[in-house]
């Protein structure tokens, strides 16, 4: 607030009537007008810099948090509360894939089946992280 009123005083009294210099001292009042100005022009600029930096920095630092996951889509969490939402379903299966493991192939597809059995669902994702097969000799 303090430098507003400073800004205003200066505007004020740039704006005053000066009386008519002399005849020898023309020279020195346009020599000063032309260096209010310019350090006016000045001000002005490094101001309208330092918002354009500041809009910089901001827009780098959404993108950085963007990019860091820190405003990711995955933080949001939608409910279907009404019976008429659709919704998207996910089997995730983590693990080895085989008979005697809580990911038999029995239950992967009793869920799958759950998952489509939904009038909500409008569709199925599955989400595998399932360690890739061994060769063998026979192979």
């Amino acid at each position: 607030m303090e430098q507003f009123n400073e800004d205003a005083a200066r505007e004020a009294a740039r704006d005053r009537p000066r009386p008519a210099p002399d005849a020898g001292q023309w020279e020195k009042s346009v020599l000063a007008d032309m260096a209010r100005s310019i350090v006016d022009e000045r001000r002005r600029a490094r101001r309208w810099g330092i918002f354009f930096k500041l809009l910089f920095v901001a827009w780098v630092g959404l993108l950085t948090a963007f990019w860091l996951g820190a405003l990711s889509p995955d933080d949001v969490t939608v409910t279907a509360g009404e019976t008429g939402t659709k919704i998207t379903a996910l089997v995730r299966i983590d693990g080895v894939i085989k008979a005697d493991s809580e990911n038999a192939a029995d239950q992967i597809n009793a869920s799958l089946r759950a998952a489509f059995k939904d009038p909500r669902t409008a569709g199925v994702v599955l989400l595998i992280n399932s360690p890739g097969a061994r060769r063998s000799r026979a192979d």
